[in-house]
Order: C-alpha cells, then sequence, then structure tokens
C-alpha cells in the first residue's frame, strides 16, 4: 500500500491541500524573497502558505488562491514576461506589484484581503459585467442613452 502524500486530502494531519496559497513569482533581483518574507510575517497565519519557488508554482497541479508577480528590477531581461506567459498558459489569474517594498506589500495585503472577501461572499451567478452610470448608478442606463442617439447612415 502507497503512503498518502501530504497534499491528499485523505490526509489525516492539517495538509497544504487545506490551506490558502499565495504564490510570489518574480525574477531574480525582483525583491521576491524580500515581500515573501514581510507577508509571512504580516499574515502569521497557520492556514496560508506563502510560496516563492517560480518552478514549484507554475508546476504545482494545486490551486492558487492568489498569485503575485513582482515587476522585474531590470525591465527586458524577459523573465517577467516568460513568467507572465506562463501564468497565462496556465489560466492563473495574478496581480502585478511594482514600486518601494512598503507598497508592494500593501498592494498584496489588499489583494489578499479583496480574495478572502470574495471567497466569504460565496459562489455568484454568471452575470454580463455592466458599468454604473456616472449619474443614477444604473448599469443600463448609459446603454438606453446610446441606443436611443440616431445611427449614422
Amino acid at each position: 500500500m502507497r503512503p498518502t502524500p501530504p497534499d491528499s486530502p485523505a490526509s489525516s494531519s492539517t495538509s497544504s491541500s487545506r490551506t490558502a496559497l499565495i504564490a510570489v513569482v518574480g525574477a531574480p533581483g525582483s525583491g521576491q524573497d524580500r515581500l515573501v518574507a514581510a507577508l509571512r510575517a504580516a499574515l502569521s497565519d497557520p492556514g496560508v502558505t506563502v510560496s516563492d519557488d517560480n518552478a514549484l508554482v507554475l508546476a504545482s497541479p494545486r490551486p492558487i488562491s492568489l498569485c503575485l508577480l513582482m515587476r522585474s528590477a531590470t525591465p527586458g531581461d524577459g523573465v517577467e514576461a516568460q513568467l507572465r506567459l506562463a501564468l497565462l498558459q496556465r489560466g492563473q489569474g495574478f496581480s502585478v506589484l511594482s514600486g518601494p517594498p512598503e507598497a508592494r506589500l500593501d498592494a498584496a495585503l489588499a489583494a489578499w484581503r479583496a480574495h478572502r472577501r470574495e471567497r466569504s461572499a460565496g459562489p455568484q451567478p454568471p452575470g454580463r459585467w455592466r458599468h454604473p452610470c456616472g449619474r443614477c448608478g444604473d448599469g443600463d442606463c448609459e446603454r438606453r442613452l446610446f441606443d436611443s442617439l440616431p445611427r449614422p447612415r
């Protein structure tokens, strides 16, 4: 009989499959390690795993709760573009972080809070996106306004 892997739902111990995974990906020198340490300290939640292993994150079948892409310290080096492409090919959404370390931490924490709010709200029925009118807040208002205009011939 094969042992149950720790990531398996059948594992009796607290497994990483039951924890949220925040993946911080970035090029060398992007400040990725610094942000991971700051996030771990700020969150200090045993239910949250913060990973900075690009290869592991990109190859893992495990769902990523929140993916943060660090802007490259040297624009044009191609590493950031390769990471973006790999995340897009995986179908993984991500937030891009830039600026000084404090701003990156604030943005990462804000993204985490937004993710938790969305998760606590439960599944939302699919619907079309509607931009609210600047005056009345009605998403259909602007559409009706433009639909009533004469069409060019």
